[in-house]
C-alpha cells in the first residue's frame, strides 16, 4: 500500500510540475485520480488489497484510493 501511495504521489507531481511547460504557466492540475501499480510487486497482492477495500480496481490494470462518500 506504501508502495502505490508513493508511485500516485510522484506521479501527480511530475504531472504538476512546470519543468517542460511555459514558464508563463504554473503547471497543470493533476486531473487523474487512478495509476498503473508499481511493476515490482505481483498483481496478486493488489487483488487482495482490493478484496480488503484499500483499493479500487477500475479495469486495464488501473488502481486507484477508494473515494469517500459523505454521510448525511
Amino acid at each position: 500500500m506504501k508502495a502505490f501511495r508513493k508511485r500516485l504521489k510522484l506521479t501527480k507531481l511530475d504531472h504538476e510540475s512546470k519543468l517542460g511547460h511555459s514558464p508563463l504557466t504554473s503547471g497543470k492540475d493533476a486531473a487523474f485520480d487512478s495509476i498503473l501499480p508499481p511493476n515490482e510487486f505481483d498483481e496478486d497482492i493488489w487483488r487482495v488489497l482490493v478484496k480488503r477495500g484499500s483499493l479500487e480496481e477500475l479495469g486495464y490494470g488501473f488502481y486507484r484510493l477508494p473515494q469517500v462518500r459523505p454521510e448525511f
